[in-house]
């Protein structure tokens, strides 16, 4: 091409100058120059369209690897969600278990504070007996020395001896079954509140996993890597 300008500068000048120049010179030279510059438009369109060709091949060769690894990682994690729910499902089955063992074991203190209490009622009932065996004897003692003595100063003494051991025996039985009520009522209340706190706990892990898996099994990022080979394409 930088020939062809030389050229033409050189004729524009010879014709400039030369009164006998034939024009026709100068059309073959612009002859020469639309094919020299068809010849170039045509190796550009063809660098072109090779390079379009290597392009489109590359975007296939990437969605492909696209593909292959979005494939890996929907398998990874189709075996990480059969994990977690694995997990999850024994560990749920083991918090059952606990939860029942537990609840058992809850029954078991009950009965068992039942028949403490009714050990210490019948201890109660058998100390009342015993001081209403010591009154009776006491009353039969005081009789006789009333009898001997006719003394009513001992009389009221042995009186107030007695109401007051009797006062003191029931308030101490009192005070020892409201204390292990207390007490048994206490650890059901911690243990049943522990069960509830892990049950939530791995409902809302199960609730926050779900959302993702959804999204994943909709297919969405398969639509757009389609959608991107088909505007390449066309």
């Amino acid at each position: 091409m930088e020939a062809l300008l030389s050229q033409f500068t050189f004729l524009s000048d010879q014709a400039l100058q030369d009164k006998n120049f034939d024009p026709s010179t100068i059309e073959d030279l612009m002859k020469l120059f639309e094919i020299e510059a068809y010849k170039s438009w045509a190796a550009m369109e063809l660098e072109q369209e090779n390079e379009v060709k290597e392009a489109q091949v590359a975007m296939r060769d990437a969605e492909n690897y696209l593909d292959s690894v979005m494939e890996e990682a929907m398998d990874e994690f189709r075996r990480f969600e059969e994990e977690m729910e694995r997990m999850a499902k024994e560990e749920l089955e083991s918090l059952e278990k606990s939860a029942e063992t537990e609840r058992k074991m809850g029954k078991l203190m009950e009965k068992a504070a039942t028949i403490a209490s009714k050990r210490r009622q019948q201890e109660a009932e058998l100390k009342l007996i015993e001081e209403e065996t010591a009154k009776r004897v006491e009353e039969a003692i005081q009789k006789k020395v009333e009898e001997s003595l006719n003394s009513e100063e001992i009389k009221l003494e042995i009186q107030r001896r007695l109401e007051e051991g009797r006062k003191r025996l029931h308030e101490e039985v009192a005070i020892q079954l409201e204390e292990k009520k207390k007490l048994l009522i206490l650890r059901l209340g911690e243990k049943r509140n522990k069960l509830e706190k892990k049950k939530k706990s791995w409902k809302k892990c199960l609730k926050r996993t779900g959302g993702g898996w959804k999204k994943l099994r909709e297919g969405k990022l398969w639509s757009n890597s389609r959608e991107r080979r088909n505007d390449i394409e066309n």
